[in-house]
């Protein structure tokens, strides 16, 4: 089969002034021209990243090879043996003998297993005509795309299901999961995921996994689940102690501001005392009253507990927020899981962090300003 193809010069504006030829090709007697030459010749095929090649293998292998030699080294400096060393103490080691103050940590001198300290990369999926096989290969994030695709896709099959389906649905509402963090997110992709990327894609998980049939396709979306159970935190509870009268009590202390809180919390009738006085007349603010009491309100303990507060320092304000904070902690060992998930989902086991700020210099107080006048 002959057939003559017609090419133009580039380079030129006007037609009339373009150089034309005409060349003669011969693509056999039974081949098309589209078998012969598959691939356009504009088509940029997908270059291969350079992992793929030979030399990162050898990189890899000589990384591998001086952190041996190191190791060796780092030993017999330390007077210890290679086998014993971990990598908690190369850690120390390089700390002691390389002590650096810079803030940022990435920055310090760090001694790691290449395959741990090196991403892991990921393999470019082509096929026969060097195209890439992945729909979402030029979005740039070729596994976090599909993946969203998947559940995106996942919630619409069940939708369907749903939809046809006699049996009653089963609701969620009690289950909860701790997800995968956006490092492990983005180790597990091979690519880097922002926090929009990654909270756009926990949004679809809880979408999927809120669906009432999504258990006949968990595991499609489980993989992602670091924990699941009734809580998301597994809580650990200190020993109580008993006194002298066979009654369970327990210490606790904790900071707000600049003030700070030791409370003892005994099985007793609600007696409070704060500070060797009663407890309406050291807080004599009934919005910090409210404060205080909200730990036995929240677990329905009122009239359980006797309460020795010893508060010091600050306002009135910081000590009821760290007389809150200790008898939240304290109250946590008294109680089952669902009641200390409770507390915790309150904020009640976690220090408020927020402080006054500073005056700035310049400024009247912190943020005020001093009057500007034009002239």
């Amino acid at each position: 089969m002959i057939i003559y193809q017609l090419r133009i010069g580039q380079g030129l504006r006007h037609f009339s002034r373009s150089r034309v030829c005409l060349t003669k090709v011969d693509y056999g007697p039974s081949v098309t021209p589209y078998e012969a030459d598959p691939l356009p010749p504009m088509r940029n095929r997908p270059v291969p990243p350079p992992f793929r090649t030979a030399a990162d293998k050898e990189f890899m292998k000589d990384q591998i090879r001086q952190f041996k030699i190191g190791k060796r080294h780092l030993a017999n400096m330390m007077g210890k043996l290679e086998e014993d060393m971990t990598q908690l103490e190369i850690d120390k080691a390089i700390r002691y003998l390389l002590p650096s103050g810079l803030f940022e940590k990435k920055a310090r001198p760090v001694m790691k297993d290449p395959e741990q300290l090196f991403i892991k990369p990921r393999d470019l999926e082509i096929d026969e005509n060097g195209r890439p096989k992945s729909t979402f290969f030029y979005t740039g994030y070729p596994n976090y795309c599909q993946a969203c695709f998947n559940l995106r896709s996942l919630y619409d099959e069940l939708d369907h299901s749903l939809a046809n389906s006699s049996k009653s649905p089963k609701t969620h509402e009690g289950e909860r999961y701790t997800w995968v963090t956006q490092q492990q997110l983005s180790e597990k992709f091979i690519e880097t995921i922002d926090a929009s990327k990654y909270n756009h894609f926990i949004r679809l998980l809880e979408r999927v996994s809120s669906h009432p049939f999504a258990n006949i396709s968990q595991k499609e979306w489980f993989d992602y689940v670091v924990q699941s159970s009734g809580q998301s935190v597994i809580f650990t509870r200190e020993k109580l102690k008993v006194n002298e009268n066979g009654k369970k009590y327990f210490t606790a202390a904790a900071q707000r501001k600049t003030s700070s809180a030791v409370v003892t919390l005994t099985e007793g009738t609600g007696l409070i005392r704060v500070n060797d006085s009663t407890f309406t007349h050291f807080f004599p603010n009934i919005q910090d009253r409210e404060h205080i009491m909200f730990p036995f309100a929240l677990t329905d303990n009122f009239f359980k507990f006797d309460v020795d507060l010893q508060v010091n320092g600050g306002g009135k304000s910081g000590q009821s927020g760290s007389a809150r904070l200790a008898i939240s902690k304290a109250i946590k060992n008294f109680c089952d899981d669902a009641t200390v998930e409770k507390l915790r989902l309150a904020g009640l086991l976690t220090r408020d962090p927020r402080n006054k700020e500073r005056k700035k210099p310049g400024q009247h107080r912190a943020r005020k300003k001093k009057t500007w006048r034009k002239r």
